[in-house]
């Protein structure tokens, strides 16, 4: 019984300053890997939201470009210079999709600050024979945020039938 309260006497833990020490150790190393995680799950989401933005905008295209030439001008004539995505057709009909709630609300929350512009003009004001469209769709967070860079476009041309 004395060896053993002998030994606890000798080796009472450690000292503040030891924990001190290691805790700081510690915290130094989990620091940037904290951080580095952040970072990664960040970049994550706007890649997700940029290979949304792409496909949306490659869609909004699309649309104008399957359509007949006469169709497709007056279109374009009726378009708004700024459309939130949330009040394009498209949407509704992603969000009426019947089954698959959870991809329906992820999207719809992902895509709630999208916007699109559509640039179009015809070669010819009086009596057209083609007509250049590009479509450009920020996703930085709605218009107040525009310019920041987070938007990506495509072009294409409709030549009369």
């Amino acid at each position: 019984m004395k060896k053993i309260t002998a030994f606890f006497r000798q080796n009472r833990g450690f000292s503040l300053i030891e924990v001190m020490v290691v805790l700081t150790m510690i915290s130094v190393v989990l620091l940037p890997l904290f951080f580095m995680k952040w970072r990664t799950t960040r970049q994550a989401f706007d890649i997700r939201k940029h290979i949304i933005a792409s496909q949306i905008g490659r869609s909004i295209l699309d649309r104008f470009l399957a359509c007949n030439f006469n169709d497709c001008l007056e279109k374009l004539q009726k378009l708004e210079k700024v459309n939130e995505l949330k009040n394009d057709p498209m949407i509704s009909e992603v969000s009426s999709i019947a089954g698959a709630e959870s991809i329906r609300q992820e999207f719809l929350e992902v895509t709630k600050t999208f916007f699109y512009i559509v640039y179009w003009e015809t070669d010819n004001p009086n009596s057209p024979s083609q007509i250049s469209i590009c479509v450009e769709v920020d996703y930085s967070g709605g218009p107040d945020a525009a310019g920041q860079g987070a938007y990506v476009d495509f072009e294409g041309v409709k030549i009369r039938e």
